[in-house]
């Protein structure tokens, strides 16, 4: 008598095993896809802002360019600015 339990589905499970093995194919692409955005450009405004500093400063960094672009700071304020920004 021979019994096949190696990598198909004849041990009894059938399409459940198929469904239940793509669905956690399905999960771990979720996954890799989500640490991807976050690592390399994620949310970087509002509630989601990145706590790594490097996201931070160029945040800030855009954020000084915006408000120089639209002439609520002056020159010598965001040079000031811009200097302790990127810690010269």
């Amino acid at each position: 008598m021979m019994y096949n339990y190696g990598y198909g589905f004849d041990a009894g499970f059938g399409a459940f095993a198929l469904v239940w093995h793509l669905f956690w194919v399905i999960i771990g692409i979720a996954f890799i896809v989500w640490v991807v955005r976050m690592v390399f450009g994620g949310c970087r405004h509002g509630k989601h802002f990145h706590k790594w500093a490097k996201w931070q400063s160029f945040s800030a960094i855009e954020t000084l360019n915006e408000r120089f672009a639209k002439g609520e700071i002056d020159k010598a304020e965001y040079e000031e600015r811009k200097k302790v920004l990127l810690g010269e």
